[in-house]
């Protein structure tokens, strides 16, 4: 159902922006209104971009199924137009595209709000997980909220009732009884029918499970990393038991083989820390990088924390050339390159040192050149 709701939207969105007369005529009906929005094409990756399609029909509904109307009954129109604006306007006005929007407007508001969190600039991967956690709750808790999920239907009912729309007769139309097949001292002439609010119920625990399922994913990847590094945070580190040390230890055992020396630092680093007012790991870090000899252990924790990659790159440019110089770097990037940027962010400090004159002119010299450098 949930399919068949996205797949409207994204030909509904192709229809009247194919056309630039039936395109205008959406425009100007949408600008009369106060709340009225623009319709967005759907996004293949941006869950952001689908979020805001799904508000511009909620709140342009009636205005889309009106400029369908217009389109369908123009004398202008031509055939083609005037079929492809009666089906979307028959799968419009249908009870599960409305109970569909009603629902997943809920849903991706929230994705949204996650989504924009996380492509914060300030925002680390510890905090992510945090957010991602939050949302796994949040989704919970919206599956188990019955009350929530009968005022959508009714909601959903009461809607397309004002349409004229039978919505008992629709559904009876779609999910036909199934009879049992028949079995030795059964009565096989029984029939099994569903439930109105049991099967829409259904297809909206469908994608509730679904979403729950890959932020489990997620947060199980991340776990075995990522978990071990939030006693770094500001308001964690103060708190950390041994065991949590040793934890973070054991995550990189090449770098830290002594918990003891880690817990002793943290504990002479806990209040400094705390009277600097840091609030993010970053903070936190600058506390203890200034000190890297006193605290050789923990310089290079946070070190590790900070290097850990980030979900999205905050840095894109609408410059052409610029994005096939970006591209061609990332698709020819190999391990040993990565490895190399990677060491060169941990060792800012030594890198900020170097002159790149010199550099230049060192590298120039391993190969003859037809232009000095």
């Amino acid at each position: 159902m949930i399919e068949e709701f996205f797949t409207t939207l994204q030909e509904l969105y192709n229809f009247l922006t194919k056309s630039t007369g039936r395109f205008g005529k959406l425009k100007s009906k949408i600008e009369s209104l106060q709340e009225g929005l623009i319709m967005k094409n759907l996004s293949q990756t941006r869950w952001i971009g689908r979020a805001e399609s799904i508000k511009a029909v909620w709140f342009s509904y009636e205005t889309v199924i009106g400029t369908l109307h217009d389109i369908h009954e123009c004398d202008e129109t031509d055939h083609d137009a005037k079929k492809t604006a009666k089906n979307l306007l028959d799968k419009l006005k249908s009870f599960e595209f409305y109970v569909s929007l009603l629902f997943m407007k809920n849903v991706l508001y929230k994705a949204k709000i996650v989504v924009m969190e996380m492509q914060e600039i300030e925002q680390d991967i510890l905090a992510s997980v945090e957010v991602l956690q939050q949302t796994r709750n949040e989704m919970l808790r919206m599956r188990e909220d019955d009350v929530a999920m009968e005022g959508i239907i009714s909601a959903a009912t009461g809607k397309c009732e004002s349409y004229g729309i039978n919505v008992e007769y629709e559904f009876s139309k779609r999910h036909r009884p199934r009879r049992a097949s028949a079995r030795f001292d059964e009565n096989f002439a029984n029939a099994t029918v569903p439930s109105f609010s049991q099967h829409y119920r259904k297809e909206m625990f469908k994608v509730l499970d679904r979403l729950v399922s890959d932020i489990n994913e997620i947060d199980e990847y991340l776990s075995d990393i990522v978990l071990p590094i939030i006693i770094l945070l500001p308001t964690n580190l103060p708190n950390c038991s041994k065991q949590e040390v040793e934890n973070l230890c054991a995550a990189f055992p090449q770098d830290f083989k002594d918990p003891d020396a880690m817990c002793a630092e943290i504990k002479l680093i806990s209040s400094d820390i705390e009277k600097s007012g840091a609030k993010n790991l970053k903070e936190a870090a600058k506390c203890v990088l200034g000190k890297q000899q006193f605290y050789p252990n923990l310089t290079k924790a946070y070190q590790l924390a900070l290097t850990i990659p980030v979900s999205v790159a905050s840095n894109e440019r609408s410059f052409s050339k610029l994005k096939l110089v970006k591209s061609y770097l990332r698709s020819t990037m190999k391990e040993n390159r990565l490895d190399d940027l990677m060491i060169l962010s941990s060792s800012v400090d030594i890198l900020d040192e170097l002159e790149l004159d010199k550099v230049a002119n060192s590298w120039s010299l391993y190969k003859s050149r037809m232009i000095k450098i």
